[in-house]
């Protein structure tokens, strides 16, 4: 029964989100076909339900169905319309901006 209610949330969270399998996959990390596959009845892993419900702006008890908690519980998932990708360039750049200006301060001690 789990298998069915999961796979139902799952369903319902995309549909509300407006998320397909490829942009579910790039939020929580995994493969679109896996996607698919808990879509169609594949209960995924503690660590990667954890990361579909992140994405998904809602806990890991609601998408099983356990906690009778509302299915929505942020109105936005927290990285949801960010690329990871972007976000790991862009911390990066920050890095070697912070680096340069370190050394620069360490030179005129």
């Amino acid at each position: 029964m789990t298998k069915h209610i999961f796979s139902s949330n799952l369903a319902d969270l995309m549909r509300i989100r407006g998320m397909t399998q490829k942009n579910l996959a790039e939020a929580a990390g995994c493969d679109q076909s896996a996607i698919s596959g808990y879509l169609k009845g594949r209960v995924p892993n503690g660590e990667v339900l954890v990361s579909l419900a992140r994405a998904l702006g809602t806990t890991a008890e609601a998408l099983l169905g356990t906690a009778g908690e509302s299915l929505v519980v942020r109105e936005q998932p927290a990285s949801y319309g960010i690329d990871w990708r972007q976000r790991a360039l862009d911390a990066e750049r920050k890095l070697v901006q912070l680096k340069s200006e370190l050394e620069s301060l360490l030179k005129k001690i």
